[in-house]
């Protein structure tokens, strides 16, 4: 065909597009589909089960979503699964978001509906979740401890095979009421192979009911085993837990002695690992284990559901495994299906994966659920099981007062949607207009300071969770922003010329990251940021020497997970992390001309895409169930300050900060959160080039005058820091970050 026939085909197309929308704009919602009339249906047909529905939802200040948004359909096979994690006490749904707005009994009723007819045709479906329950949101946060109400709505899905996060490891009293409630009420589907815990009988047991789990599946009758593994968690303040490393289990022979047991008693056809750490290529621990698993069962499916790192994605390891995450917050529900189980017994199980397997990220709404359960009527949806769920959250959303509203929010805050420094960007509001506004404040009995110097107020960026979002403020706006009860801490009076240079210290990352864009054959690997990336620590060794932290861990899961992403599609690694095959492909038309073609068909399209989720994983580009605008990723720094020249706002000290230069000898306060302590540590001894042996024998936290500091050695003047730092405000409960934007909110924007 030559050049001049495409063209005309392709004006006819356009034309024939165009026409279509002209006369109904409806006819187009689900083109790609076969199942159109859903769409339509369930705009002009949202017959609600219950008259009040849509008022009490209008109560969580809620928004339906766009019945309109495209959708892609998956395949079922003989086992299907939805896959949850990280959801972080999100069940009442996003308020402020439509793509995101279902709540955890539309999830039920979503679960019961597609069991329902997979059932009809003789498959199964299995609910596994991956933990990581709390820290993120009102509903399960504001109590105490912590899940103290929202482990009972969780509790509502009948998972078949779930397991502990991280978040559930922090604190040992939200660690019993896990341990106490959430593992009796599931049983033998609560299982951790390598996270135990201290009974009150001085017994260390596995944080589950047990180590493993084998079961058959309801209609299929397949046997399958589960395991799950939390990553090489190290938190030392809850002494009640404790997590032995998959690398550890391996050289000790542990997990062989588990592994024999299980072969020994049974012979599983499929191995599930439902683990809270990520399933990414890139990721040692997950490599080591999927090396492990393969050399002990060697022709069976070995299927993984991850989570912590709160991104979406999809590998292929090999052949017969395939590992899937699935989001966070209740943003995304994982879906994967396995068709022909019996041919990956065959002799030639070559592109069997790719074949038999399919997964959907689908979108946390009513469009998608009702879209993928082939049903067109809310009315019909709703199971009495799912509305009462959802009456049960709305009431105990009341009771808590998390709707409580305290002002209207202007406009959109992001974390990554626009760049550090913007208008837009949730930490510049937060450097410049929360952070000044904390003062010195200390319980009765604590040891008084004078804050009458300048001071920097530090804080990682980790600590804020989510974008801020215009419209209104209300009680649990301050949990999703920022959860964290952290203390302040203070090194009082540091010479300002070391003080300003922790903040460029700790985001040295950034000017790495700067450097690898401009040089594009640099090799690159991830040891340099993390133990859990590799082993050989010869790399990073070369570029900070051996005194080294972690920066990532200073930014959100989703920022770290996001900047991997930049770093393998930079190439910046030194063996291959995608297994995604090549797809050869080739414009219809001319580069140039396909371009004004895709502007062309957008601007008559009047069925605009929504920003969202856009996932690029070993399938390609399609998993996502919703088709949506690419949203905006800047990466954002590890840590961010406010700078005050004095604490003191007095009249005289403004007059004195505008006429009176800066002092290079001046001293200023270095205040910063308390979880952060080992990283402000850390940059001052790459500041001041301290050995790192030398830091055992300092005694920290008695008191020192440094107005003299600058003229003693470089290790003196670190112990000197170490031994000065105290308490700067230890009203947790008041003088957290969310509670310091909410009071914002209530003097700005009510």
């Amino acid at each position: 065909m030559g050049l001049l026939e495409k063209r005309v085909i392709t004006l006819s197309i356009v034309t024939l597009l165009v026409l279509v929308n002209l006369l109904d704009f409806r006819s187009v919602s689900n083109g790609s589909t076969s199942q159109d009339y859903r769409a339509n249906n369930i705009l002009f047909k949202l017959n609600l089960r219950h008259a009040d529905a849509i008022d009490s939802r209008q109560q969580l200040q809620s928004r339906f979503i766009n019945y309109y948004d495209q959708l892609r359909s998956f395949n079922t096979g003989e086992l299907n699964f939805l896959h949850t994690t990280d959801t972080h006490g999100w069940y009442m749904g996003h308020p402020t978001q439509p793509q995101y707005s279902s709540d955890w009994g539309d999830f039920l009723s979503f679960v019961q509906r597609l069991k329902d007819l997979l059932f009809q045709e003789g498959k199964d479906l299995i609910l596994v979740d991956s933990g990581d329950r709390h820290d993120g949101n009102g509903l399960s946060d504001c109590t105490s401890p912590n899940g103290l109400r929202s482990n009972n709505i969780f509790s509502a899905i009948d998972f078949d095979l779930l397991t502990v996060g991280n978040h559930e490891l922090y604190s040992e009293a939200v660690s019993e009421l896990e341990f106490s409630t959430v593992i009796p009420h599931y049983g033998d589907r609560y299982i951790s192979t390598n996270v135990e815990y201290l009974t009150g009988d001085g017994e260390w047991v596995p944080f589950g009911n047990s180590q493993y789990r084998v079961w058959k599946s309801k209609n299929t009758r397949r046997t399958i085993l589960g395991l799950s593994f939390m990553f090489d968690f190290r938190y030392t303040g809850n002494e009640r837990v404790r997590v032995t490393s998959i690398s550890t289990m391996i050289q000790t022979g542990s997990l062989d002695a588990i592994i024999e047991t299980i072969k020994s008693n049974h012979r599983p056809e499929i191995i599930v690992v439902v683990g809270h750490l990520p399933v990414h290529h890139v990721w040692a621990e997950s490599r080591m284990l999927h090396d492990y698993l393969r050399s002990k069962f060697p022709d069976k499916i070995i299927q993984y559901f991850g989570g912590h790192s709160h991104i979406r994605d999809f590998v292929v390891h090999d052949d017969l495994s395939t590992g899937l995450q699935s989001g966070r917050f209740c943003e995304t529900i994982g879906f994967l299906s396995m068709n022909n189980i019996d041919s990956a017994t065959s002799k030639d199980t070559s592109n069997w994966a790719w074949d038999n397997i399919d997964r959907k990220y689908i979108d946390f709404n009513l469009h998608s659920m009702l879209f993928h359960t082939n049903i067109s009527k809310v009315s019909e949806f709703n199971t009495e099981e799912g509305v009462t769920l959802s009456d049960k959250i709305i009431s105990t959303v009341s009771e808590l007062n998390l709707t409580k509203e305290y002002g209207r929010v202007p406009r959109n805050y992001y974390l990554a949607g626009r760049p550090y420094p913007h208008h837009q960007n949730l930490y510049s509001l937060i450097s410049d207009e929360i952070l000044p506004t904390l003062p010195y404040r200390v319980k009765l009995g604590d040891e008084p300071f004078e804050p009458s110097n300048a001071r920097v107020v530090i804080i990682n960026t980790g600590a804020i969770r989510y974008d801020l979002y215009k419209g209104i403020f209300s009680e649990n706006t301050k949990y999703t922003i920022s959860p964290f009860l952290n203390q302040w801490r203070v090194i009082p009076a540091v010479p300002k010329k070391i003080a300003l240079q922790i903040l460029p210290t700790l985001n040295q990352l950034d000017y790495i990251i700067s450097n690898l864009d401009k040089n594009a054959d640099q090799d690159f690997s991830l040891d340099i940021m993390s133990d859990y990336y590799n082993g050989d620590h010869s790399s990073r060794d070369r570029l900070f020497g051996q005194d080294i932290v972690d920066l990532t861990t200073l930014m959100s899961p989703f920022a770290r997970s996001n900047l991997i992403e930049k770093l393998i599609m930079m190439g910046k690694f030194q063996s291959d992390v995608r297994n995604a095959k090549e797809k050869e492909q080739q414009p219809f038309l001319p580069h140039h001309e396909q371009h004004v073609l895709v502007k062309l068909l957008e601007f008559f399209n009047w069925n605009k895409l929504t920003h969202g989720y856009v996932t690029n994983d070993d399938f390609g580009d399609e998993g996502d169930d919703t088709k949506h605008k690419q949203i905006s990723f800047y990466e954002p720094p590890c840590v961010i300050q406010s700078y005050q020249r004095h604490y003191n706002d007095s009249i005289s000290n403004i007059i004195f900060d505008l006429v009176i230069p800066d002092d290079e000898d001046e001293v200023i306060d270095v205040v910063f959160y308390d979880f952060i302590e080992p990283y402000i540590l850390y940059a001052l001894r790459q500041i001041l080039n301290v050995d790192l042996d030398k830091r055992s024998w300092v005694q920290p936290r008695e008191p020192v005058y440094l107005q003299s500091a600058t003229k003693v050695g470089n290790t003196t003047l670190y112990q000197s820091f170490l031994r000065s730092i105290q308490v700067y405000n230890d009203v947790e409960n008041e003088w957290n970050v969310g509670e310091m934007l909410k009071r914002y909110v209530t003097e700005n924007w009510a």
